[in-house]
Formats: C-alpha cells, structure tokens, sequence
C-alpha cells in the first residue's frame, strides 16, 4: 500500500533498489522533524537498528548507512495499532510519501521526503519477544524502560540496555565497524 505522489513514490523505489548512503546533515534534520511529529501526536518511538548502533557506538549516523530506523511497540508505552493511521496522515500531510507494509510480525511504515528514507516499524509482541528483520528474537523487556541519550542536540530514545539489544542484534562483536555486506553475517546468524 502506497500514498502521496509519484516522485514520492519514485524516491522510495530508488532507497530500495539502489540505496545511497545518508547525507548526515540532511538526515539529521530529518530526524528531528520524525521526532516533532512524535512528540506532537505524543506518540513513543525509538531508535533502532543502524540508527541505534551508529548513535551508541559512534555518536552519528554509520557512514555506509541507508535509512534511519525508528520503531514503537504495539501495547508499550500507550501505542496500539489503532494509532498507527493517525501517525501516516501525519505524516503525509507533513510532507511525506508514506508506504506500508503489514506482517503477523510487525507493520512497517517507510517515510521518504528530501530522498532521506526513515523506516517507522510497529512491532507486535510475541510471547515476551520481537522479531525484527531478518528474524532476529529479541526479548520484550529491552523495550519497556528506554533509554533517554542525546543526539544530534536533542533527545531520543533507545533499547534499554542498549549494548544487550545491539548484541543481540549485530553479535558480540557489535562494537567494531564492518563496513558495507556486514548484513550477511547477520542474515547467517538466524536459525531457519
């Protein structure tokens, strides 16, 4: 499922098919408009992913790195999946070309505006986990108390502690850059 334009929708086929790396500055502020947005519907997000490993490891956004990756828990933090419309029109009408893709795991929202993709996903609890791309079971309890870092001169919320959730995530060894391809040792790390 789509909305908006097709220029919109042409800048999002590109972050798929042929991704560039973020322009730090351009995302940043694109960052900072996601989390306006937020706030002003009160509405609890997070960092995740690259995002979360470039912020805590390095204090900026990885290089290499494509996308930002943010993501709120369906019954955490007040969110239920009837928010997640009013967060899409709110987005649209600021701007926005949004694409939607819904799983029994999560839905995800993809947001492109000045050719910066930031990927919104809404995670369902699944026993006491989540499952984040490519499978990865990452126990619910990271994500009830968050934690506040600062970022880009505003606050943002991460996993809590972010080092388990980024071990789970990219390995133990996490802490030392790959560079570009590191998403195949993670894909090999799931089980079938």
């Amino acid at each position: 499922m789509g909305t908006s334009n097709d220029a919109g929708e042409a800048a999002y086929e590109r972050s798929i098919k042929s991704p560039q790396p973020l322009d730090p500055d351009v995302a940043a502020e694109r960052l900072k408009d996601l989390k306006r947005i937020f706030d002003q519907l009160g509405g609890v997000f997070f960092l995740v992913s690259g995002t979360c490993l470039g912020v805590i490891r390095e204090n900026r956004f990885i290089p290499w790195d494509d996308e930002i990756d943010t993501a709120s828990v369906i019954g955490l933090h007040g969110f239920t999946e009837d928010k997640i419309e009013s967060v899409i029109a709110a987005f649209t009408e600021n701007g926005y070309y949004v694409h939607v893709g819904h799983s029994a795991r999560s839905t995800s929202i993809s947001m492109v505006k000045s050719s910066i993709r930031a990927d919104w996903t809404c995670f369902r609890i699944i026993g006491d986990h989540l499952y984040q791309y490519p499978g990865v079971k990452t126990p619910v309890r990271l994500f009830i108390n968050l934690k506040e870092i600062d970022f880009i001169g505003e606050k943002f919320l991460v996993p809590s502690p972010p080092e388990e959730y980024l071990g789970i995530k990219y390995g133990p060894d996490w802490t030392i850059p790959k560079g570009p391809g590191f998403e195949k040792d993670v894909v090999q790390k799931i089980p079938d």
